[in-house]
């Protein structure tokens, strides 16, 4: 998840109080301000989470192919950044633990809340069908179900399928995680 948009990524990142440092596709970095932010980090704390999403990092991981569909295969930037940074820290004792969660996510049973919730939703989207309503979003916001229009919902990402991000989420993530300024600066927000 987070092919191509980060949105997954940083809500986790955001919502945690653990993630240090967070990697989504919508922001490019070179690989000597994430070592130096993991220096910086190891050094204040003795630890650091890193959350990336899948599209992460491709100016490092490209593979230049493309899948039999016609869209790019993506490198593995887990592997690649686990790689650099043992390498990076074999020098001074250090080590990377990696956990690749797509299955862990995709595989663990429901609970009553997610049971409820897509109830919820499953109902209140036939009942929109049945209104006659189409080209809206069923969703919930403040815990109401509402019903968005659905250019409204697709005008959150942009043509590339990235998320649009707005300053503020990007800014709030760069402040909750303390990142330093080499990263903020590489933000390309969409015009």
């Amino acid at each position: 998840m987070g092919r191509d948009s980060g949105f997954v990524a940083m809500h986790a990142a955001t919502a945690a109080d653990v993630v240090d440092l967070c990697m989504i596709p919508e922001v490019k970095v070179e690989m000597k301000d994430v070592l130096a932010h993991v220096d910086r980090t190891l050094a204040q704390k003795g630890y650091m989470v890193i959350a990336v999403a899948e599209g992460a990092g491709q100016e490092h991981v490209s593979t230049g192919e493309k899948d039999a569909t016609g869209h790019t295969v993506y490198g593995d930037i887990g592997v690649f950044l686990r790689d650099t940074l043992n390498k990076h820290l074999k020098p001074s004792g250090g080590r990377t633990f990696y956990i690749d969660p797509s299955y862990i996510i995709r595989s663990v049973p429901i609970n009553p809340n997610d049971h409820i919730y897509c109830v919820r939703l499953a109902n209140d989207a036939v009942h929109t069908a049945m209104r006659g309503y189409t080209g809206v979003c069923v969703g919930a916001m403040h815990n109401v179900i509402s019903m968005l229009p659905c250019r409204i919902h697709f005008r959150l990402m942009d043509n590339d399928g990235q998320q649009a991000l707005k300053p503020l989420h990007i800014f709030a993530l760069f402040l909750l995680r303390s990142l330093p300024t080499s990263l903020r600066r590489r933000v390309v927000l969409p015009g």
